[in-house]
């Protein structure tokens, strides 16, 4: 059985519509107008189902990132945290549990369903300490 993240009740007018976006019949209901059997009508009680919803959800999410709003979205989470997001990335770096890593780490684990360990970037001088062996070998 589907969960149901939305449930209404529609007229036959416009339970087509609802169909044709994802919503699916529960069940129907006779309802009784009090001028007889012909005038009675049917009213359908719908329910969008979860997966319907996350898919339209996950489809703005992209749209969002193709605009380039997800280094924007982490603009924001990392001042929110008190941090620059600009520090923090996929590749090299620290390990850290600073909120704002956190926050990137499960944005890609819930939208994208990618496992990634974001990174406190190294420093220019670290980076020179790192890769300083590298000046004495020739090529």
């Amino acid at each position: 059985m589907n969960e149901y993240i939305r449930v209404d009740v529609v007229s036959s007018h416009s339970v087509d519509k609802y169909l044709s976006e994802g919503w699916e019949i529960i069940e129907t209901t006779k309802v009784d107008t009090g001028l007889g059997e012909i005038s009675a009508r049917i009213e359908y009680h719908i329910g969008l189902p979860a997966n319907i919803l996350v898919s339209q959800l996950t489809k703005i999410i992209r749209d969002y990132e193709e605009q380039g709003l997800k280094r924007k979205l982490y603009e924001g989470v990392a001042k929110k945290f008190h941090e620059d997001a600009s520090e923090y990335e996929t590749g090299d770096g620290h390990r850290t549990s600073s909120q704002t890593a956190i926050y990137m780490e499960t944005y890609e684990k819930v939208v994208n369903n990618q496992n990634v360990q974001v990174y406190k970037k190294y420093t220019q001088e670290e980076l020179q300490e790192k890769y300083s062996h590298l000046e004495d070998i020739e090529f």
